[in-house]
């Protein structure tokens, strides 16, 4: 039903600022002017970063976004950023690409899920469903719903997301991709439930080892990025700290590359300082310090061929 993960986002006070950094950092394409939206009256301004030139390559954008004053009632994305306290990773939403969007309205209603329906406007001409949440009461999210995601669902026809290459076509060992955006939960059991039942997604199968509970959601389109849910399980390290002291929600972006080795020379060239980690033999990464990252945890792994 889903076709792809439209964007990672970063929230943040100075989306032109922060997305140059990243676009430095990172040795991103410039973005183009057509990457900068803020809509009159909607609350927002949003900078959407490629990761590479061809969006069928890389069709997940990281999309560094703030808000702005509103006057129309729409996108609520003040009241969504606040409602979530002062943690430093912070969603404005995790936007799907769904191929039949009024299929997955359907499922929302027959299952009593709650959600609330943005119809289509001159600035935005397609349907939004926003998931936990009403129309009585807009800003009254509920994390159980869709398990803590904040879910926005959007017709892939208007997503910007391209079709598909027909072919995989050969990359540069050095392309970068998004392959996961992360989010931490409280009850990894419960989030799978719950985005079964309200949006029907089924991760690939559950895993864990002694620090985390894992479970990874992947898209139609196959070089979209994933959705990964972590339920940390050791208090004393990097997840269980942060978990622990900020609650569940969103938290790292992690990228993939086809060689990790050329990729650290290149990030630490542009001035960066990236460290070593591993999940086990063979899952080596790359982690950034949040404050090159504007707050955001990222982390590189070796791509599979």
């Amino acid at each position: 039903m889903y076709d792809a993960l439209v964007s990672a986002d970063i929230v943040t006070a100075d989306p032109d600022g922060d997305a140059a950094q990243l676009v430095d950092l990172l040795g991103l394409p410039s973005p183009r002017p057509n990457a900068f939206l803020e809509p009159q009256g909607h609350g927002f301004r949003a900078v959407w970063l490629r990761v590479q030139r061809s969006m069928r390559s890389a069709p997940t954008r990281i999309e560094v976004i703030g808000s702005r004053p509103r006057t129309e009632p729409h996108d609520y994305v003040v009241e969504r950023i606040a409602a979530q306290g002062s943690r430093p990773v912070r969603t404005h939403a995790t936007v799907l690409a769904a191929s039949d969007i009024e299929a997955v309205r359907d499922r929302l209603v027959s299952s009593g899920v709650r959600h609330r329906v943005t119809p289509a406007s001159d600035d935005f001409p397609f349907s939004r469903i926003w998931v936990g949440v009403t129309a009585d009461e807009p800003t009254g999210y509920d994390p159980s719903v869709d398990g803590g995601l904040w879910a926005e669902v959007v017709p892939t026809s208007h997503s910007g997301i391209p079709a598909p290459p027909d072919v995989h076509d050969a990359e540069p060992a050095d392309a970068l991709r998004i392959d996961a955006r992360r989010f931490l939960v409280a009850d990894l059991d419960a989030a799978v439930r719950s985005l079964d039942s309200a949006l029907g997604l089924v991760p690939d199968p559950v895993s864990s080892d002694s620090s985390a509970k894992y479970a990874r959601y992947d898209f139609a389109f196959d070089r979209s990025a994933g959705i990964e849910l972590v339920q940390p399980l050791d208090p004393d390290d990097e997840l269980g700290r942060f978990v622990s002291r900020w609650g569940a929600g969103p938290h790292a972006i992690v990228l993939s590359v086809g060689d990790l080795g050329r990729c650290e020379e290149e990030l630490v060239g542009r001035g960066a300082e990236p460290s070593r980690t591993s999940r086990g033999t063979g899952d080596e990464r790359l982690l950034l310090p949040a404050t090159a990252t504007c707050g955001t945890p990222f982390e590189i792994v070796q791509r599979c061929a």
